[in-house]
């Protein structure tokens, strides 16, 4: 027999007892079992017993399912309830990764996550594809509390989250929480014998935690620097306090505004900004210093704005007219930058009042386009004032302008420039450094009001006197004026702005 002939053979007599053995398995299998290499999705459940540490079962404890998400997050599946024997079911469930917590809703016992971990990020992953996962039990220890008193001198506006967190996963994980929106004593229940860092954050934050705002004790930079705090069961540690706008472990930026001349200048606002997270803002005093504590480590844009004469250029540190060209500013916890200083350059100051048809507008918008290069500075603060319709352009580079208004009354938006309609017929306005221009009014709206629609009304060509002629908006329904034909069967209705109307 030849070599091809037995490989041949022996490949056949392979393929036929895979084929015999597949059978068998399958005889052998329950149905339940068969299903699960083509349906690996097929109803699975996980069960467990939750019992005290002397292994007495706690009934009516709550047990919450929590299923992985596609971004890699954590739902909430279901929330079950253990039986008088400490037992729990979660069944049909869908597979998945899931996650196991444990909580007593009369907080005499601790929070609890599988396995014998105290934050839903340091729980262990139990994998459920179509089958009974058992053994997911848990033993809870007796609760105990935090207390302390919560106050913030930034705002009375108050919508925070307190936090008892813990470490794991590479981060810091929430272990428990409490919302407070006024000042004044809180409590954090059901925690788990253990050690915790306290920490208070904006309440409308999205997972993975933001900065805190403060955590105890006094520290702003981070929670790896936060005073550990002791949770024993039975036991309410008290005095855990926390204070946001504290100065504690944050960094210093400081520094000296100066005009060209080298002169200090007085009243000028520093805005410290980041691309995430509150800024800060402080008023540069006599001799031209400002210092900013409490600043939370991290990177800074800081920017130098005078409003008061409005002849200043706006500038970002170091010597920049915009925030793109800024030199960031690194500090790290409890250091000090004392060096941010600044030097305006001497620029204009352009003011005006924005009518339409002699009324004050319900709001506008106003700018100064610079014809010579497009190359401007950033003005900061109100351009407009609401109350009385006036304007400032403030810090503007020496060169030629000119102003476009864009306003609004009763819904109505209108737009034109000083001394011109249209940007070809708008007015010039050359601003030297130290200028002070004002009186430069925009008087928005002529001609706006000078739409009609005329015409005639017969039947069987007579004129029909009396007929109702109502205007409607395109695509209203409702009339937005009615008049009735004259003797002549004529009518004419005027005062329209511009636009597309329906007559009927």
């Amino acid at each position: 027999m030849s070599s091809e002939r037995l490989s041949a053979l022996s490949v056949l007599l392979a393929a036929s007892l895979a084929v015999l053995l597949a059978l068998l398995l399958v005889a052998a299998l329950p149905a339940a079992a068969q299903s699960l290499p083509d349906a690996p999705d097929a109803p699975g459940s996980i069960a467990g017993t939750v019992t005290a540490e002397g292994g007495a079962p706690l009934a009516g404890i709550e047990v919450q399912i929590y299923r992985l998400q596609w971004y890699g997050g954590w739902w909430s599946e279901r929330t079950l309830t253990t039986d008088a024997n400490g037992n729990y079911l979660a069944a049909i469930l869908q597979a998945n990764t899931y996650r196991v917590a444990f909580r007593d809703p009369a907080g005499v016992y601790g929070a609890a996550y599988f396995a014998d971990a105290q934050a839903l990020g340091n729980a262990t992953d139990i994998a459920v594809a179509g089958v009974d996962v058992t053994g997911i039990d848990a033993v809870l220890r007796p609760a105990g509390a935090v207390t302390g008193i919560y106050s913030d001198t930034t705002t009375p506006y108050i919508y925070t989250e307190i936090a008892a967190l813990v470490s794991g996963d590479g981060a810091w994980q929430k272990a428990a929480s409490v919302a407070v929106t006024t000042t004044g004593p809180y409590t954090l229940t059901g925690l788990a014998p253990g050690v915790y860092r306290i920490c208070a954050y904006a309440q409308w934050y999205l997972e993975p935690l933001p900065e805190p705002s403060v955590c105890y004790d006094d520290i702003i930079s981070s929670p790896d620097y936060a005073q550990p705090v002791t949770v024993t069961g039975g036991v309410t540690t008290t005095g855990i306090d926390l204070t946001a706008g504290v100065e504690g472990d944050g960094a210093v930026i400081a520094g000296v505004v100066r005009a060209a001349s080298g002169a200090p200048l007085a009243g000028v606002d520093v805005w410290i900004n980041r691309t995430y997270g509150p800024g800060m803002t402080q008023i540069t005093d006599a001799a031209g210093r400002y210092e900013v504590r409490g600043v939370v480590p991290g990177q800074y844009m800081v920017a130098f704005s005078e409003s008061a004469t409005g002849i200043y250029v706006t500038q970002f540190y170091s010597g920049s007219l915009t925030s793109d060209q800024a030199t960031v500013v690194s500090v790290a916890r409890q250091e000090v930058r004392g060096d941010i200083d600044a030097t305006l350059p001497l620029g204009g100051m352009l003011s005006g009042a924005v009518r339409i048809l002699g009324q004050k507008p319900d709001d506008a918008t106003v700018s100064a386009e610079r014809l010579d290069s497009t190359v401007t500075s950033v003005m900061r603060g109100a351009v407009y004032d609401r109350d009385t319709g006036a304007y400032r352009l403030t810090g503007l580079l020496p060169g030629r302008y000119r102003i476009y208004v864009q306003a609004r009354l009763d819904g109505l938006v209108f737009s034109g420039y000083y001394g011109g309609a249209t940007a070809e017929t708008a007015a010039e306005v050359t601003v030297a450094a130290g200028a002070v221009i004002g009186g430069l009014d925009v008087n928005l709206g002529a001609g706006a009001y000078d739409g009609e629609i005329a015409g005639t009304v017969t039947a069987g060509g007579q004129p029909r006197p009396g007929i109702k002629v109502t205007v409607y908006s395109s695509g209203g329904s409702s009339g937005v004026v009615t008049t009735v034909t004259d003797i002549q069967g004529r009518y004419k209705i005027g005062g329209l702005t511009q636009g597309s109307y329906r007559v009927g």
